[in-house]
């Protein structure tokens, strides 16, 4: 990204533009079929592909600002800089987003749709924290000292694994909706001696626990506390899907929710899996710990079943990102 930015701040990146006046191109208008030149000023303000990502994060609550020309782009990005470096941050990022989708399309492959789009720039441009300000729909700085929901309509689901010296071990996970409610604890018990496979166990058991009815929102958001599993995952997912063992194991995510081509699990949507404190696992930690005794899977029409232990720390939790 970093070299991006420098070729586009000397307009060196290889816009339609660019490769027609230098004879490789026979076309400099936009690769996506608009009737406009495709040039820097098209790429970083115009391109309503840019401005449809824009559009996501701002019904989001992001106040992701837009621009009527390059120069006052660049001028208003100069005065944000020391205002407001995270809005920055992120629309440098959604340019960046923008302009390998459209390689993508220019090169015959399809696209991820909008939302897993937006929903990767904000976990890119900040450090794969997903949420920064946002009281209007209810999402909180991503921080190191709690959990915090995922953007509207988007259910998040975290991840966590125990392991004991006698190899005693388990499993444990919970799924909470945009507005911090429980849809479902899990937990299940295990004998194990590594903690980096239990982890990734966690994720790969979540098609045994995972409700139909959770298939039908907007999104997905996977997270775990371990670093060696999430780079594992990532480098599992560049790798060719011809018998790769690890991408069949969560295949079956690829169905949720079909009607909106939800595929933020491929290797061109890293943002999948993003690697978190501690901290903000510790009601899926708690799950892990419980599952030490015995399996359990509870969800919010069951919640008479739902240990106090449990109870109160999602209680917790839940005013902290509803304050």
């Amino acid at each position: 990204m970093k070299l991006f930015w420098w070729r586009m701040g000397r307009f060196a990146i290889p816009t339609n533009e660019f490769l027609k006046y230098r004879r490789l191109g026979n076309s400099d208008l936009c690769a996506r079929g608009r009737p406009e030149v495709e040039n820097c000023a098209h790429v970083a303000v115009h391109c309503k592909f840019l401005n449809d990502i824009i559009y996501m994060l701002r019904s989001w609550g992001f106040n992701i600002p837009l621009f009527s020309s390059l120069d006052f782009c660049l001028h208003r990005l100069r005065y944000l800089s020391n205002a407001s470096l995270d809005i920055i941050k992120i629309y440098c990022t959604s340019i960046f987003f923008s302009w390998n989708c459209k390689n993508d399309v220019k090169n015959g492959n399809s696209t991820l749709p909008i939302s897993v789009i937006a929903a990767n720039v904000l976990f890119t441009a900040t450090n794969k924290n997903p949420m920064l300000v946002n009281s209007d729909a209810s999402l909180l700085r991503e921080s190191d000292t709690s959990w915090h929901p995922p953007p509207p309509d988007w259910i998040k689901i975290n991840v966590d694994a125990s392991l004991l010296d006698s190899n005693l071990a388990s499993i444990g996970g919970v799924v909470r909706d945009s507005k911090g409610r429980l849809l479902l604890a899990f937990g299940k018990h295990k004998l194990h001696w590594d903690i980096n496979q239990l982890e990734l166990d966690a994720i790969f058991s979540l098609k045994e626990f995972i409700k139909d009815s959770m298939f039908e929102s907007k999104g997905l958001i996977i997270k775990e506390d371990n670093n060696n599993a999430i780079k594992f995952l990532h480098d599992s997912m560049t790798k060719s899907k011809v018998n790769n063992q690890i991408f069949e194991k969560i295949s079956f995510l690829r169905d949720f929710n079909p009607s909106k081509q939800y595929e933020s699990l491929s290797a061109r949507a890293p943002g999948a899996f993003p690697h978190i404190s501690r901290n903000c696992n510790k009601v899926d930690d708690l799950c892990a710990t419980l599952a030490l005794d015995n399996n359990f899977c509870f969800d919010s029409f069951t919640s008479h079943d739902i240990p106090s232990s449990l109870s109160n720390l999602l209680k917790k939790e839940y005013e902290i990102c509803t304050s």
